[in-house]
C-alpha cells in the first residue's frame, strides 16, 4: 500500500512524500541465491530458517524534491529536471528491514537539426546501506538492463556474480550408492551501488 502526496511552493518546483507499507514473500528462490545468502548476515534474521527465505515486513517513507523545465513529459524535445529522493525503511516506523536509499536523477533535452531531433542525456545514481550493520535483503538489492536503464541487456541481467561451491548428493550410475560432491555454482547477488549514464536521439 503506497500513499503520496506532493505540493509545489514554486513554478518548476515540486516536493512529494510518500508512505510505503510492504509485505513481501519470498519463494522458488534459485538455490544457489538461498544458500549465498544464508551464509551472510541478513537484516531479517528469523526470515532464514532452515535456510529458507519467508516474509519480510518493510515500513517505508520516501521524501523527494523535483525541478523541471521539460517541456513535455511523453514526448519532451527541451527542458531539463533534476529529481533528488531519500529512502527510508525501517527504524521508528516499524517493520524487520532497516535501510536508507538515496537516489538521484538529471535529464536534458536539446533540440537539433532545426528542431527535427531531440538529444537527451540522462544521468542516475543510488546506493543503498543498512544502519544495524546486517545485510540488505537481496531482492533489494540492485539489478539494471531493460528499457528504463541499459537497453540491449534483459531486465536485471546486469549485475555483481560471485561463485560459490555447493555440496550436492549424486548417485553413482554404477553402484547406485550416494554420495555427496562439490560443484562450482554463480550467484547473481545485485549491487549495493549503481551509476547510469544515457546518451540517445529522437527523431520522428
Amino acid at each position: 500500500m503506497t500513499l503520496s502526496t506532493s505540493y509545489p511552493p514554486k513554478l518548476f518546483h515540486r516536493l512529494g512524500l510518500s508512505y510505503i507499507f510492504d509485505n513481501s514473500e519470498t519463494a522458488g528462490i534459485n538455490p544457489a541465491t538461498k544458500e549465498y545468502f544464508a551464509a551472510v548476515a541478513s537484516q531479517n534474521q528469523n526470515s532464514l530458517v532452515g535456510g529458507n527465505f519467508t516474509t519480510y515486513h518493510a515500513r517505508r517513507l520516501a521524501p523527494s524534491y523535483t525541478y523541471s523545465t521539460v517541456n513535455n513529459p511523453y514526448r519532451p524535445t527541451s527542458g531539463h529536471s533534476f529529481t533528488a529522493t531519500f529512502e527510508f525503511t525501517g527504524g521508528f516506523l516499524g517493520g524487520d528491514i532497516n535501510f536508507y536509499r538515496p537516489s538521484g536523477e538529471f535529464r536534458y533535452y536539446k533540440p537539433v537539426n532545426n528542431g527535427r531531433n531531440t538529444l537527451a542525456i540522462r544521468a542516475m545514481g543510488s546506493f543503498i546501506q543498512s544502519f544495524t550493520n546486517l545485510s540488505v535483503p537481496f531482492y533489494e538489492r540492485m539489478f539494471v538492463g531493460g528499457d528504463f536503464d541499459i537497453r540491449g541487456f534483459d531486465f536485471r541481467t546486469l549485475t555483481p556474480i560471485s561463485f560459490i561451491t555447493r555440496t550436492l548428493p549424486v548417485t553413482d550410475p554404477i553402484t547406485s550408492k550416494t554420495m555427496n560432491k562439490p560443484y562450482d555454482d554463480i550467484v547473481y547477488v545485485g549491487g549495493d551501488t549503481q551509476a547510469i549514464f544515457n546518451l540517445s536521439t529522437g527523431f520522428p
